[in-house]
């Protein structure tokens, strides 16, 4: 019942965010899913590039399919309300729009790939860029999906993403989950 919750907001995102042709990309667990251990989740995290009218036409259109605006999570993160804006479903399911903070996250948008979810195509972070943002974020569950997409994915480019997590400050991190991935398939 869950998956199909997910799979029907995520219908009517996608053919939304067709519609206004805005740059996106899929972050969060169902990216994870795809190239990564999948994971049970209730929200969809969308990376997405919005001028003050395209955020305006979005909300506006996802209202008109019962998506409402999560106010009390607003008051509760003013700290990041003005990079994410959190709607809920009529089945509670959440969906995070989240703008990007830094160049890093314009260039995951821009160098999205196209992958299918649920018979559709959506646009996905490259595995790499995935594993960078998780990093990133620097949680345990992040470091887990990181680690996932690592042992699951056998052509990643290994040189990008250390150069890459170097420059973002993350080289240790990498480090690290790269050394748990070789223990892993070790074993």
């Amino acid at each position: 019942m869950l998956q199909n919750q997910i799979k029907n907001t995520l219908l009517i995102i996608g053919k939304t965010l067709s519609q206004l042709e805005l740059p996106y990309c899929i972050v969060g667990a169902l990216a994870v899913a795809v190239w990564g251990e999948p994971r049970a989740t209730r929200d969809l995290d969308i990376l997405i590039l919005l001028t003050s009218e395209d955020r305006g036409n979005l909300l506006s259109k996802l209202t008109k399919f019962g998506f409402k605006i999560d106010t009390a999570w607003e008051l509760q993160n003013p700290m990041i309300r003005q990079f994410q804006t959190r709607l809920l479903d009529e089945n509670k399911i959440i969906l995070d729009l989240l703008e990007p903070r830094d160049t890093f996250q314009e260039e995951v948008i821009h160098n999205s790939v196209k992958q299918v979810i649920f018979g559709v195509e959506f646009k996905l972070p490259t595995a790499e860029n995935l594993i960078l943002m998780k990093l990133k974020a620097g949680r345990p569950r992040d470091f887990e999906d990181a680690l996932s997409i690592l042992v699951r994915q056998d052509k990643l480019n290994e040189s990008y993403l250390l150069e890459k997590a170097n420059k973002l400050g993350i080289l240790e991190e990498m480090q690290f989950v790269l050394e748990k991935q070789k223990m892993t398939l070790n074993v």
